[in-house]
């Protein structure tokens, strides 16, 4: 196959799997959110420990532990990572698919008000308008619904600030999650105790299929990411931001399709101004990538 044809497969294969993911938590409903968590930081942690042998993962490791301000940066980042697990597992659990999939509709509009904010680009009309509309969106779901939809900005904010993290740490994506389940693991530890202290812990202790698809937790975490960045490899930017839409859509269908969540007209009209917002900032990512025509 092609490079194009292996990128895009990989890039839609990652995304498809992000966007299919609550059927696993749904599945794992009858434990509890923070040993799902934990459980998710361990198998991924013992997964990704199959890569050390690779030289190039063995620096990235060896010069964090060297670099304070890396250390320092990557312990941040597995903070943000950890804590957009749970949320997202609670959300799942708790029947708030389609908050969720909001969240990440957002997370590439909340990525570029952080650029403005953080790193001072400036931004372009098309995405000035691009972000109105969607703050118009969220803030119309607020005033219909009467609550702010906490889950959904959490989501999208905190991931926002998770690319932005790893964007400008030099380490690479296997070594990076590595260190970020390394760093978490006295927290997956203190979750383990609270669950014990809140109810038991049901690994090993219900039935062996339960076992089962908690030890897929890290599968499940690393084959995405593992594609995310095969596609990385092979595809242009601008497509790889196209493809990222589909997780939240595939989300949004799963959560009122599948799992029958509600969707009243205010709810959807917020969606439907949240995805024109996302459709003019694409188009302006397109027109601006697209090369000047020859002289």
């Amino acid at each position: 196959m092609t490079s194009d044809r292996i990128g895009f497969l990989a890039g839609l294969s990652a995304y498809s799997l992000w966007g299919l993911y609550p059927f696993y938590f749904k599945a794992l409903d009858h434990v509890a959110s923070v040993e799902v968590l934990a459980h998710r930081i361990v198998w991924s942690l013992v997964m990704l420990a199959l890569f050390l042998p690779l030289p190039e993962m063995r620096r990235d490791v060896a010069r964090v532990f060297r670099t304070p301000s890396l250390l320092l940066g990557m312990l941040f980042s597995a903070l943000i990572i950890a804590s957009n697990w749970l949320v997202y597992v609670i959300a799942v659990q708790t029947g708030h698919v389609l908050e969720a999939s909001l969240g990440y509709f957002l997370s590439p509009l909340t990525f570029v008000l952080l650029a403005l904010l953080v790193l001072r680009e400036r931004l372009r009309r098309l995405q000035w308008l691009a972000v109105g509309i969607a703050a118009f969106g969220v803030l119309w779901m607020i005033v219909h619904a009467g609550v702010v939809p906490k889950i959904a900005l959490f989501l999208g904010i905190s991931f926002s600030i998770y690319g932005l993290v790893r964007k400008r740490l030099p380490v690479g994506p296997l070594a990076g999650l590595f260190l970020e389940c390394l760093f978490a693991l006295p927290l997956a530890g203190a979750m383990f105790l609270y669950a014990e202290a809140t109810g038991g812990i049901v690994f090993t202790r219900l039935d062996l299929s339960t076992d089962l698809l908690v030890m897929l937790a890290g599968f499940f975490t690393i084959g995405p990411l593992w594609l995310f960045n095969v596609a990385a490899k092979h595809l242009p930017l601008t497509t790889l931001g196209m493809l990222q839409y589909i997780a939240p859509t595939l989300l949004f269908f799963v959560g009122a399709f599948v799992f029958a969540e509600p969707v009243d007209f205010g709810r959807l009209m917020g969606f439907v101004l949240i995805w024109a917002a996302l459709a003019i900032y694409s188009l302006d990512a397109l027109r601006t990538a697209r090369p000047a025509p020859a002289a």
